[in-house]
């Protein structure tokens, strides 16, 4: 059976969490669990733009793709996949866009994107 509590601080502790919520406070739990869950949603979206570019659909995997890159613009696997993706579709222009991020964002060697990977 559970207890009741009887504290009589309970209020004031209640208007101590209140007054942490009104100062921006987020408990950094809360923030982790949400950054993970969509890390985990994007990287699923990754892994299908995989699966269509494997199944030659470049169109749907180019703009899953770039969702990925606005979502994310920190992210290099989408990147070095739309720089695969755009090659392959002979859009070079928007392929050497990607490699130029690419290369400004230290990534060594980001030609190498090209190169297909074995699916």
């Amino acid at each position: 059976m559970p207890r009741e509590s009887t504290s009589p601080d309970l209020p004031h502790q209640v208007g101590s969490v209140q007054h942490l919520i009104e100062l921006g406070y987020v408990d950094a739990d809360v923030v982790a669990a949400r950054e993970a869950a969509l890390h985990r949603q994007l990287e699923a979206e990754l892994q299908k733009a995989k699966q269509l570019l494997s199944a030659g659909d470049i169109v749907e995997a180019k703009r899953l793709l770039e969702t990925l890159t606005i979502d994310d613009p920190n992210w290099i696997a989408p990147r070095q996949l739309l720089a695969e993706t755009c090659y392959r579709a002979g859009l070079f222009a928007e392929s050497q866009s990607q490699l130029d991020w690419l290369a400004q964002h230290a990534v060594e060697h980001p030609r190498l994107s090209l190169i297909p990977e074995k699916r």
